[in-house]
């Protein structure tokens, strides 16, 4: 049996920096079968195509599981390690609620204990490749551990999540879609965050500004949740992320570094 809180390369890179914080924060995450890879249901009722094809839980970094729409490989998601983790979490959460709760509470308090003997406070993201509304599914965590820091990204409309508890702090994800635009000025204009990928190379500036707001480097680190508000968390294209042409990638020219029209050649 595997455990439903794992760890990633940016979450191993918060918990390094989390140290340096004045409140020490020990980081963990939960990766579930993004969208509807686990065949048990969409667990990500807002993503976009191009979200899809770029998901992290598909195409990029070390919970890369295999084959995306721009990969030419002959690839069987489903019998890769770490697939098989995420579904056997998924397969519980949807077949196995009762036993899915008990054990996600064994963890979190797991967890919180072990950050307290360090001095330290736990931080948990519990939609790592899903976007689930937990405050719904199961609001008694949220009032169990109000101890603990929770936050997430999400693409759900902001009226949807407005309600959450006041220790859950989410980041809107910015797509491609109309829809989704208009939800991100919404996020905006309710004082949130909004991360938007960009096609900046690594060790590029990413653009100053995107949607009126300033933008932060959202690629030191994962936690969301030190962010200052209402601010733009700019991240560099990743994997199969590089070769988007969807719309989901925001455009950087690399020549002027502005990510809207420009007077280039390029």
């Amino acid at each position: 049996m595997s455990n439903l809180l794992g760890t990633s390369y940016k979450i191993d890179k918060s918990n390094v920096l989390g140290l340096e914080l004045a409140e020490p924060v020990l980081n963990a995450a939960m990766y579930l079968a993004p969208s509807d890879s686990g065949g048990l249901g969409n667990l990500c009722p807002w993503a976009t195509d191009g979200c899809r094809v770029v998901c992290l839980g598909i195409g990029s970094g070390r919970m890369n599981m295999g084959k995306t729409a721009l990969d030419s490989r002959e690839f069987d998601w489903e019998k890769t390690t770490v697939s098989k983790a995420m579904i056997w979490r998924t397969t519980l959460f949807m077949r196995e609620r009762p036993k899915f709760k008990a054990l996600l509470d064994s963890e979190i308090g797991a967890l919180r204990d072990k950050a307290k003997r360090q001095g330290m406070r736990a931080a948990v993201r519990l939609n790592a490749t899903t976007d689930i509304v937990w405050e719904k599914v199961y609001p008694e965590l949220f009032a169990k551990y109000p101890d603990v820091i929770w936050y997430d990204y999400t693409k759900a409309p902001f009226k949807a999540r407005n309600k959450r508890p006041a220790n859950y702090h989410l980041t809107f994800s910015y797509a491609e879609t109309a829809e989704n635009h208009d939800h991100a000025a919404e996020w905006i204009a309710n004082g949130g965050n909004v991360a938007a990928v960009f096609s900046t190379a690594k060790g590029d500036d990413l653009p100053p500004t995107f949607l009126g707001r300033p933008v932060i480097d959202a690629d030191k680190h994962d936690m969301r949740f030190i962010d200052p508000d209402n601010v733009v968390a700019g991240l560099r294209a990743k994997g199969a992320a590089k070769h988007d042409t969807s719309g989901f990638v925001v455009h950087v020219c690399a020549t002027c570094g502005l990510y809207d029209d420009c007077e280039c050649s390029e």
